[in-house]
């Protein structure tokens, strides 16, 4: 089961941006939005989810191999935990390079080129006028 981790408000953004098919298959857990007063939101407890759930599961031995698609080495922690319950753990940055720290905690590490994902149709390029996706 694949897992995406996000806000309603960048949920539709994405949405809109890469069609309604895009998650297909996969089981949206929302976090909360706190609102900047610009137009803009702020994730608040998006990754607190995101590790409960991967804990959780390489506890139950739901998975023996967890994958996080993220550059956020605040996961690094979490991966370790995990592989103490005997799951293996993969990390794909997308775009650039995840922090070292992060390559460290995991099995195995991958890193998806932008253009590389246009070209196989994994992603569509954006117009230069668009505004930033989720």
């Amino acid at each position: 089961m694949s897992y995406f981790y996000t806000t309603k408000e960048k949920l539709e953004k994405a949405t809109e941006i890469h069609g309604s098919q895009f998650l297909e298959g996969c089981r949206i857990v929302l976090g909360d939005s706190v609102p900047l007063g610009n137009g803009k939101f702020r994730e608040k407890g998006v990754d607190a989810l995101l590790v409960a759930d991967l804990v959780y599961h390489a506890a139950q031995k739901n998975c023996s191999y967890a994958v996080v698609v993220s550059n956020d080495s605040d996961f690094a922690h979490a991966l370790r935990r995990v592989e103490d319950f005997g799951c293996n753990t993969g990390v794909i940055a997308i775009g650039v390079p995840a922090a070292e720290r992060l390559q460290n905690a995991c099995d195995d590490y991958h890193i998806l080129d932008v253009a590389w994902m246009i070209k196989e149709r994994w992603a569509t390029e954006l117009p230069k006028d668009a505004p930033d996706a989720a």
